[in-house]
């Protein structure tokens, strides 16, 4: 009996073994979301910039601008939401772009808005029965700074893209796809010469992205606010 006892709990120890081993295997391979994280994220955003027309709309254009952008996102662990398909909360702790506008002779950079909590991203899987392709939603409130001196902020940044194969994204375009879906809020400040003046995002292609820290579930350093499902 002992002895029975005995092989069986070997077997049970083999078997979770051989399981977080596949596991393992499938998230360097990609085919499973990757555990608990810290992300760098280098990518380009390209924004159009617009002369107000009197009616309101986009007017003349006055240049497109190639922001260089960096972005760091803590990700919490994967999980089953409500809607039975997994997702992984992040949240982006720090993220700033630049860009020179020559239109406007200036230098032009995003950043995160400071002294407020950001709202959770997430990462969810476009089907069921598998993790990949995955859908991006960010939400991030970030400020601009025009003429050497703080602009607008966009309270409600919110890029969506679907197609994702990978996370971080790698710029591989097979695997992490051009983003094309930006909120509808849009900056806006008066100019000297040209009025006023829109900032319209139109393309974010990621260049390279890397994991620059893997936590242990009990680790101390995790943000806090990640420890709990959000969509559960």
């Amino acid at each position: 009996m002992k002895r029975s006892l005995y092989l069986a709990g070997i077997a049970l120890v083999l078997i979770l073994a051989t399981t977080m081993a596949i596991q393992a295997a499938g998230e360097r391979d990609g085919k499973y979301f990757p555990a608990a994280g810290i992300d760098l994220i280098h990518h380009e955003l390209q924004v159009a910039v617009h002369a107000i027309a009197d009616d309101g709309s986009d007017g003349e254009l006055l240049e497109t601008l190639k922001f260089e952008g960096r972005m760091l996102v803590e990700r919490g662990d994967p999980y089953t939401n409500r809607d039975g398909v997994r997702q992984i909360d992040f949240l982006v702790k720090e993220w700033e772009a630049f860009a020179w506008s020559n239109a406007l002779d200036t230098m032009i950079t995003y950043r995160l808005t400071e002294g407020i909590e950001q709202d959770f991203s997430s990462i969810t899987a476009q089907q069921k029965n598998s993790d990949y392709p995955a859908k991006f939603d960010f939400s991030v409130s970030f400020s601009s700074t025009i003429f050497g001196t703080e602009g607008p902020t966009n309270p409600e940044g919110n890029p969506v893209e679907e197609g994702f194969f990978e996370v971080p994204p790698s710029g591989n375009r097979r695997t992490s796809p051009t983003l094309y879906g930006f909120e509808s809020y849009r900056i806006e400040f008066d100019h000297p010469e040209y009025g006023q003046v829109r900032f319209v995002p139109k393309e974010c292609n990621d260049s390279a992205g890397e994991t620059v820290v893997t936590f242990d579930a009990d680790s101390a350093a995790r943000d806090t606010r990640l420890a709990k499902p959000q969509a559960i």
